[in-house]
């Protein structure tokens, strides 16, 4: 059975002075006022239901999938289905992608499969080259499909809807001004003033017939709403509104001191308004109405002679060209070139329309026609290749090349640096025995990638969790960027700057879906430990201050601080507090508890608990950015200081969710009724930890909780609810489950309080349960089972699973430097091949009675002496190359040097 990686992970090697975030190429100030991945180019893993090649020609939303299907002849059919388990794995990814690859199961495990590989062999070219292994004692017979489709824009990808596009063409002297263009607007948001959900603009909407398939709604009501638009130099003076609408509406039309009324007829299909002629001077206008529900726009139409051209996006079949040789070609109406295959000798073409995988199901016995129709949504073109037989316990090597010829992608293209800055030195001693997981998890996270995703009025290639989550997820994302950090920083730096948003954006104080964690905050702070570059620091530090003051309730629109403390309550935003769906209380207080009365008067610990963490790691960069920390040292102490002094369940030992009164005074700890006892024995409960503030005759106690192997601590980790509580279910979600994401927090929680054997424990006992899971199921799950241990959940989880990578990076990878959230990095240097570093740390003030810890990871053969502050210092290494290194006690910056001898 071969389980060798095909490509290994690559770790970057943060100690050379290379440019890991390829700023020379794409410099930081890139970023500002964008969302997307923009080091990558055109080609990728971009699909959305079915996993390969995509190909992005330029037009918004567009994108064309490649497919390879394998055929167990005339008997069954393996496709590489997304979102579902369907025997692919991803195996193999590079930094850029320009090199990825997955194993497709035809068989049982390993015993008929193919790895099939896309490589990029030009610069708007890659080669698809297919690895049959038959590890059978019988022949084979298998036959292998391409199958090439434009992808409609849709929303969704597990049961998606198509959008009837269209796009505008300006011929001289005509101008089109997106619906979605606005300078400003007062259309109201969701869910709440100020935070747009998933990062729309006001009033955005998806719409047949549009260009790009958005517009803006008319809310309903009868307030007045208005919406400005700026004009481009010399338009023309002949104006016309597109839209739609349910019934007859009236908008006025402000141009300067004039103002149009403009009667609306209802139209169910996109329409032109009457002409408005526009003063010469016009520079922009604005649009208001009241009582206009039903109404939609989708933007203004500008021209003088020739008024601009709309026509339909193109959604079905291409023209195909069959050439000799295996050459084919495929143009579509409407884009800008056309998809060349080398396909190396002649196949049979077959068309399908609706969805891939039935019309390949329907087409498996049916072997005259040559068109099929399925159910679903697709338009295929499907290259069918003869039959090759396999011998037993023999291996054939396909190679095919695709290219796009004649069109430019209007995408940036990718990195002229395409090397791998990657840390060649050895692993440390042990890591062999959990590096499969580690890389499977690494291909996982490198090619879960999507297109196009809505942000802004505009679309994006976004990282989700998975491809059944076809969108923005804030708190799983912010650990994929710490993932990707080990891995691929430039796509690190990127997924933190989807998250984030211009200082003063009047629409979102930043990007939100689901669970308002400020993992991003743990993001920055990681990227900065690793590599101290200051233009980051300084680019992302205002508009992770805007985000923070936002979910910290400091935002005057924001509803987050309820209380007459200063406690922090997520559910105006969203109903999960810490990203645990069923996590016992907070389900009580959604679906049992006296239903949004007791909701709005109880606040959980975990949302203050992460807030004042971010907040102490906002002061520590404000003050290496020579900014004023006092504002994020104030909320820190303050949260801390009203936990402690309202929160506390002496008779748990944990800290509780915190009742109120109608009029926002505290009341109670939430208890579970029958039993009495508080209804926090969970994580949630220890999140306090985590301010490094709280009481520590406390701080001890919980810490002694979390080691009990009775109550937290299991063969995988810590699990999510105290197994002695009773509501404790070891069939539940969260409830009954242990989760990588808070392992992490822990993790950092325990390096911060001194007790670095615990640390080193939690995060051996989840790499190596990760690692058993994926060497038997080769599947990266997204949670486990505290009972059987075995992985649950989604299959291909890139999300919350990513600190994996963190602790094999921490543990078993030389040259990495890392501290809880509670010590700041000044520099570090390195010596030549790990032997040795210097390097500058500064620490928070500590209720901990021990001293934090730094682990560092050296050359394993090196012999070393330790000074700190030029004072010798000695640790032993647990493992041959690792230490952990106790830091004095004391704020003032400390020198370190771990020099070879």
């Amino acid at each position: 059975m071969d389980t060798t990686p095909s490509q290994a992970a690559n770790f970057h090697d943060y100690s050379s002075p290379v440019d890991h975030f390829r700023w020379q190429d794409l410099p930081v100030e890139s970023f500002a006022g964008t969302h997307d991945l923009i080091g990558l180019g055109p080609w990728g893993p971009y699909g959305k239901r079915y996993f390969g090649l995509s190909y992005l020609p330029g037009p918004s939303g567009v994108r064309i999938d490649i497919i390879v299907a394998l055929e167990l002849h005339r008997r069954s059919i393996s496709i590489p289905h997304a979102i579902k388990e369907s025997g692919y794995l991803p195996w193999s990814a590079n930094e850029d992608l320009s090199n990825y690859s997955y194993r497709q199961q035809i068989l049982a495990k390993d015993q008929l499969y193919a790895d099939v590989k896309f490589k990029r062999c030009e610069e708007d070219a890659y080669q698809i080259e297919v690895n049959w292994t038959n590890n059978t004692p019988l022949n084979r017979d298998v036959r292998l499909h391409l199958c090439v489709g434009l992808q409609a824009l849709a929303e969704g990808a597990w049961q998606p809807q198509t959008i009837d596009a269209v796009d505008v063409a300006l011929p001289s002297g005509a101008d089109w001004v997106d619906a979605l263009d606005y300078i400003s607007s007062n259309f109201g948001c969701s869910p709440a003033p100020g935070l747009n959900a998933d990062g729309r603009k006001q009033g955005e909407c998806v719409q047949d017939g549009f260009v790009g398939g958005l517009g803006i709604e008319w809310p309903a009501g009868n307030r007045q709403h208005k919406v400005d638009y700026a004009f481009p130099g010399n338009c023309g003076r002949k104006l016309q509104v597109r839209y739609k609408a349910s019934q007859k509406r009236t908008i006025q039309i402000h141009t300067g001191t004039t103002v149009h009324s403009l009667e609306l007829p209802e139209s169910r299909c996109a329409s032109l308004s009457p002409v408005i002629e526009l003063p010469g001077n016009c520079e922009s206008i604005s649009i208001q109405s009241e009582m206009a529900e039903g109404l939609r726009l989708d933007g203004l139409h500008i021209y003088n002679a020739d008024p601009p051209i709309y026509s339909k996006r193109s959604n079905g079949f291409g023209a195909l060209k069959q050439q000799h040789k295996g050459k084919a070609s495929l143009h579509w109406e409407n884009l800008p070139g056309e998809l060349e295959l080398e396909l190396g000798e002649e196949t049979f073409n077959r068309s399908y329309s609706g969805d891939l995988e039935q019309a390949l199901l329907l087409g498996m016995h049916n072997h005259v026609s040559p068109q099929l129709s399925a159910p679903g949504v697709g338009y295929y073109h499907d290259f069918i290749f003869p039959k090759c037989r396999l011998s037993a316990h023999s291996s054939v090597r396909h190679e095919y090349i695709v290219r796009w010829k004649n069109g430019q992608a209007q995408l940036h293209s990718r990195s002229t640096h395409s090397e791998i800055h990657a840390n060649h030195q050895p692993d440390l001693e042990g890591a062999e025995k959990l590096r499969f997981g580690v890389d499977r998890l690494a291909a996982t996270l490198l090619t879960n990638l999507v297109y196009p995703v809505r942000i802004k009025g505009s679309v994006i290639r976004h990282f989700p969790p998975g491809r059944w989550w076809d969108m923005l997820y804030t708190w799983d994302c912010g650990f994929i960027g710490l993932g990707l950090g080990e891995i691929a920083p430039r796509r690190a730096v990127e997924i933190l700057n989807t998250y984030v948003t211009e200082p003063g954006d009047p629409d979102c104080a930043y990007i939100q879906h689901g669970s308002p964690v400020p993992v991003q905050h743990y993001l920055y702070f990681d990227l900065w430990q690793k590599t101290q570059d200051r233009n980051l620091l300084a680019f992302f530090y205002p508009r992770l201050a805007q985000f923070l003051r936002y979910i910290a309730g400091l935002d005057e629109r924001s509803p987050m601080r309820p209380f007459k403390n200063s406690l922090i309550s997520s559910w105006p935003l969203f109903y999960n507090s810490g990203g645990w769906d069923d996590y016992p209380p907070q389900y009580y207080l959604h679906n049992l508890g006296d239903e949004y009365e007791l909701r709005n008067r109880t606040a959980p610990m975990v949302m203050s608990s992460h807030v004042a963490a971010a907040a102490d790691i906002m002061a520590m960069a404000a003050r290496e950015l020579n900014e004023d920390p006092s504002e994020w040292e104030n909320l820190a102490e303050s949260l801390s200081a009203d936990m402690d002094a309202y929160a506390w369940d002496p008779e748990s030992g944990l800290y509780g969710y915190l009742e109120h009164t109608h009029d926002g005074t505290p009341l109670k700890i939430l208890s579970h009724d029958p039993s009495g006892q508080s209804y926090n024995l969970g994580l949630d409960g220890a999140m306090p930890l985590l301010t490094g503030r709280i009481n520590s005759e406390r701080a001890i106690r919980i810490l002694k909780i979390l080691a009990d192997t009775e109550r937290f601590l299991t063969p995988l980790g810590l699990s999510t609810v105290d197994q002695t509580a009773p509501y404790y279910q070891s069939d539940g979600y969260w409830n009954g489950a242990t989760w990588i994401p808070y392992q992490y927090i822990f993790w950092k929680v325990s390096l911060d309080a001194g007790d670095s054997e615990f640390a080193r424990k939690l995060a051996l006992r989840v790499l190596r349960s990760y690692n058993r899971e994926t060497e038997d199921s080769y599947c990266c799950f997204e949670h486990f089972m505290n009972d059987s241990g075995r992985g649950a959940g989604w299959h291909h989880f890139g999300g919350l699973s990513s600190p994996i990578i963190n602790f094999f990076a921490a543990y078993f990878r030389p040259g990495r430097i890392n501290t809880g959230f509670r010590a700041w990095l000044h520099s570090q240097k390195w010596e030549p091949e790990f032997n040795g570093v210097r390097f500058e740390v500064s620490t928070l003030m500590t209720t901990h009675t021990n001293t934090p810890v730094v682990l560092v990871t050296i050359n394993p053969k090196s012999k070393v002496s330790i000074t700190i502050n030029d004072q010798p210092v000695e640790c032993a290494q647990t493992i041959p190359g690792l230490l952990e290194l106790p830091l004095r006690s004391d704020t003032k910056r400390q020198k370190v040097e771990i020099l070879g001898r």
